[in-house]
């Protein structure tokens, strides 16, 4: 603890110790780098949204909650990447053409979500190396 806060402490008992507490919802992108040297993937995180706790206990109810709900929409996602591949093979099959990667190009993936626990909110954004840039 730095001389300033426990001074303060001295002088106010009931104090407590400057704590930041953000609950934040990121997802994660992936995507797909192309066929050179047979291919490769990488992935981008990205915050969504956070809040702010005074109280680990408040941290804890929200980040169960956040937690599930992360569960949900990730499972939103994969259906809905599920359905769009679908369309996408249906649509070729249907017009005799066997390489779907040339009319709708390389398939990145499904995003899917995590919840952290953080002193300040974005410290988990990430944008995976890319090769060509």
């Amino acid at each position: 603890m730095a001389g300033e806060a426990h001074a303060f402490m001295e002088v106010c008992k009931a104090a407590q110790p400057a704590k930041s507490i953000y609950v934040s919802l990121y997802t994660c992108c992936p995507w797909y780098g192309g066929p050179e040297e047979g291919g490769w993937w990488g992935e981008d995180h990205a915050l969504v949204a956070y809040q702010h706790f005074d109280t680990d206990e408040a941290a804890d109810v929200a980040q169960a909650a956040i937690t599930k709900l992360a569960e949900e929409l990730g499972k939103t996602r994969r259906d809905e990447f599920g359905d769009l591949c679908l369309q996408q093979l249906d649509w070729c099959e249907q017009r005799g053409i066997d390489d779907s990667n040339a009319v709708f190009g390389e398939v990145d993936g499904e995003s899917s979500y995590f919840v952290v626990r953080e002193d300040s909110p974005g410290s988990q954004n990430y944008r995976g190396e890319r090769c060509w840039s």
